[in-house]
């Protein structure tokens, strides 16, 4: 198989983008897997790896499925309920980074915000110290993404990835 599309999505966002993903790859062979439901990691040529973000990073199931490939090539794509700016963007990234395996390929990552639940907001006011009037601001900015202009962006991502443009 050329491309298999493996996610993870708690809110329906990271869903959504593996779906575009899927979409926008060319040909028919391809395969599109929630890792939550899969019994065997699909074999394949490249990787599209998506994950909601928890604490800066991806959860052991991703990390777990990123141990297993060997030789190939991986790109990851993942939802977070922050603005996905680029300093956010590398500190996610170099979370995940040291899990691939160094005989696979990375090709990058594509992040962006995705709305976000009650219990997000619960953390926020929690562990940060933003005021109530910054965490509105955010989860108002999160209930529209992604959004149009996101799904362009990741599919552009996608498909220079995957060598189609």
């Amino acid at each position: 198989m050329k491309y298999a599309v493996i996610y993870i999505s708690e809110t329906g966002n990271t869903e959504e983008l593996a779906k575009n993903i899927f979409v926008s790859l060319p040909g028919d062979d391809k395969k599109m897997v929630n890792a939550e439901k899969m019994t065997e990691l699909p074999v394949a040529e490249q990787y599209f790896i998506g994950f909601p973000v928890k604490n800066c990073t991806c959860g052991i199931e991703i990390l777990n499925i990123l141990e297993q490939l060997e030789n190939v090539k991986i790109a990851l794509f993942a939802s977070c309920g922050l603005p996905a700016n680029d300093k956010y963007k590398q500190y996610v990234e170099n979370s995940v980074l040291p899990w691939i395996n160094d005989d696979c390929s990375y090709l990058g990552i594509f992040l962006c915000q995705g709305k976000s639940t009650e219990k997000f907001r619960e953390k926020l006011e929690i562990k940060t110290g933003y005021s109530s009037d910054e965490i509105d601001r955010i989860m108002e900015m999160a209930s529209n993404h992604p959004d149009d202009n996101d799904i362009k962006h990741l599919c552009e991502f996608a498909q220079a990835v995957a060598g189609v443009r």
